[in-house]
């Protein structure tokens, strides 16, 4: 960091103003919270950084441990805690937080996370001050579980470089621990996202308006997956309808260029319910799920047909989402019958099919 000697941090500690701050948000995580901090303590960089430490009323020592390694820490004056009284949810402790950042840049880190460069945020920064169109820049990150073992690493499907908001209704490609945005891009979520399971996913969507995302090649950090894991913990079919309810709140706020990308993976989103459904032998569920992919899908090539695309082009994807439901429907009356030949009675309304 810079200011190593006694007498610089002297001064600094009065008059100190970040360029970049870094949020972070934790809520028993009195296991992992440690290491989080010392690698934000741990950076090298050319320019002031700040910690703001947002603590949920943690039922564990987490609280305690954060007041210990400000009061251990060389440069107290980087590392502001704020432990809560009472528990206030997600969102409300991040946006407490997000109030007190003053860096133009904004870092974020999860306290069950960590960064595994000291050189992350001066390679971001740098990489963020030659692109002024860029609203931020992450990473990829590698997987580690409870004990840092390494199972994995989250990277976008994509190879690109530079993600818009039509790239990212498609993929949730920005993971948190690798986030570095400028401040003035995050703008307050709606009133009616505050009750989502998500927030991170449309935060990344509504900065997107503000300019693109860079990614970067390099694993900078690490994503930890354990059992007391806001979302990890969640089955898959949570984690889809999580996604649904988030995509029907865009719906309502995203301009209208992106309705239809929206819509399409709502419908996709519905397809893995009804497999779902229909893996677990809830047939009627299985058929509801089909409908609403159905509709939402019929919301979207309708759209592409007015919207001035080559008859052909859209009359093939028509095609190929028929298909789609034959097939999906076929696999529905196959396991019906199988659930007959086991003595299992099979609703009527496996008279009809979802309308295209």
């Amino acid at each position: 960091m810079l200011g190593t000697n006694r007498k610089e941090k002297l001064v600094r500690a009065h008059d100190y103003t970040p360029l970049v701050s870094v949020a972070m948000i934790t809520y028993n995580h009195e296991r992992f919270v440690t290491k989080a901090i010392d690698s934000v303590l741990a950076q090298k960089t050319t320019f002031p950084i700040e910690l703001i430490i947002g603590d949920d009323a943690s039922t564990d020592s987490t609280g305690q441990l954060i007041e210990a390694l400000k009061s251990r820490s060389r440069d107290t004056h980087i590392v502001h805690p704020m432990i809560h009284s009472k528990n206030v949810g997600m969102h409300k402790n991040l946006e407490s937080v997000l109030a007190l950042c003053r860096g133009e840049f904004v870092a974020f880190l999860e306290g069950d996370d960590y960064w595994t460069s000291a050189n992350k945020l001066q390679f971001q920064l740098t990489r963020l001050m030659k692109d002024p169109g860029a609203v931020g820049v992450f990473h990829r990150v590698k997987v580690v579980d409870t004990h840092g073992n390494e199972t994995g690493e989250i990277r976008p499907n994509d190879t690109k470089t530079r993600f818009e908001t039509a790239d990212l209704l498609i993929e949730n490609a920005i993971p948190t621990a690798s986030v570095m945005v400028r401040r003035g891009a995050l703008t307050p979520l709606p009133i009616e996202f505050q009750k989502l399971r998500m927030r991170d996913w449309p935060t990344w969507l509504f900065a997107s308006l503000h300019g693109a995302w860079i990614c970067l090649p390099e694993v900078l950090g690490a994503y930890r997956i354990h059992e007391d894991g806001s979302w990890t913990k969640l089955s898959h079919v949570a984690r889809l309808w999580s996604q649904i309810e988030l995509f029907h709140c865009l719906l309502e706020e995203l301009p209208r260029p992106f309705w239809n990308v929206t819509r399409r993976q709502i419908s996709l989103w519905h397809l893995e319910m009804a497999e779902a459904s229909l893996n677990a032998n809830r047939l009627a569920e299985a058929r509801q799920q089909l409908r609403e992919a159905a509709r939402y899908l019929h919301l979207y090539y309708r759209a592409q047909m007015q919207s001035g695309l080559p008859a052909q082009s859209w009359k093939a994807c028509r095609r190929e989402l028929i298909s789609l439901r034959n097939e999906f429907w076929a696999r529905c009356h196959e396991r019906s019958r199988e659930l007959v030949g086991h003595g299992r009675s099979v609703p009527s309304f496996f008279s009809g099919e979802p309308r295209i």
